[in-house]
């Protein structure tokens, strides 16, 4: 996979991560769980199987569109993992209104195929990307793309901006909405709109995630500490709760990529791990 920053000055602040990915040795399907990391994902899959996503398991799957974007989410889910040829972008808090058109929250917990927001023009992009020589070509028309579609629109609203800076250093909703000046009811709604989950549902997708960074170079215990959890059982709690998995599974499971977790053929529901 190739991966790097966006470099079109528009789209700083906007978009974290590109990345594109070549098919890799041809396979059978198999499933894996896709953890939440709480951000919004746009991908172009331009070849091989639609994007089939599970309810569970065991469940029969929902299949998507070429292009789709994958909402913030506060628990993993199970989809079909295939290789295809597929450029993405990890978007920035505040990207899904000048993106896509709509506040971040209307896509929280789902998938939506592209089409559905961007009408033909996300046929055209999917055409267009396809057309490329390579995975670089790639990155470099869809950074374009991404470029010219971007609306012109006010920048991340400063108390949401401070939020997620504060969150980052540990802080607490409550202290936070505080500072922010804001009442509370306004605050949660700037704060959803612009990034797609409530700052608490956030907060604990973001400690989640801190803990995936340590979980392989520490005993449990002192990851759940070092990450504020209150105790390795609490820790255990709210991994499983989150990942359907508890720590020794996801790391007997060993994911070549932290948030997709191969699942066993013999597992029938991922949260009986």
């Amino acid at each position: 996979m190739l991966a790097r920053s966006a470099r079109h000055p528009r789209l700083r602040g906007i978009v974290h991560t590109l990345w594109a990915a070549e098919p890799a040795a041809d396979g059978p399907p198999c499933r894996e769980a896709v953890l939440p990391t709480g951000a919004i994902h746009l991908v172009f899959r331009l070849g091989g199987p639609p994007l089939r996503v599970f309810a569970d398991a065991s469940g029969r799957p929902t299949a998507y569109g070429p292009a789709v974007v994958g909402g913030p989410r506060t628990a993993a889910y199970v989809r079909e993992a295939a290789a295809t040829r597929s450029v993405g972008a990890l978007l920035e808090a505040g990207a899904a209104s000048l993106l896509l058109g709509l506040p971040a929250g209307e896509l929280a917990e789902q998938h939506v195929d592209l089409e559905g927001l961007w009408g033909p023009a996300a046929h055209h992009a999917a055409e267009r990307l396809a057309a490329a020589g390579d995975a670089a070509e790639r990155l470099d028309r869809f950074e374009m793309l991404l470029a010219a579609r971007l609306r012109e629109g006010a920048a991340l609203h400063p108390a949401v901006a401070m939020a997620l800076a504060c969150f980052e250093r540990g802080a607490d909703v409550g202290s936070v909405v505080r500072a922010s000046g804001l009442s509370h009811r306004h605050f949660l709604h700037l704060f959803r709109d612009a990034v797609g989950l409530l700052p608490k549902s956030h907060c604990r997708v973001r400690r989640f995630q801190r803990a995936l960074g340590l979980l392989h170079t520490r005993p449990a215990i002192e990851t759940a500490l070092a990450c504020g959890y209150a105790d390795q059982p609490h820790f255990q709690r709210e991994f499983r709760a989150i990942a359907g998995l508890t720590p020794g599974d996801y790391l007997r499971l060993a994911p070549l990529q932290r948030n997709h977790v191969p699942l066993p053929a013999r597992v029938n529901s991922f949260q009986d791990g």
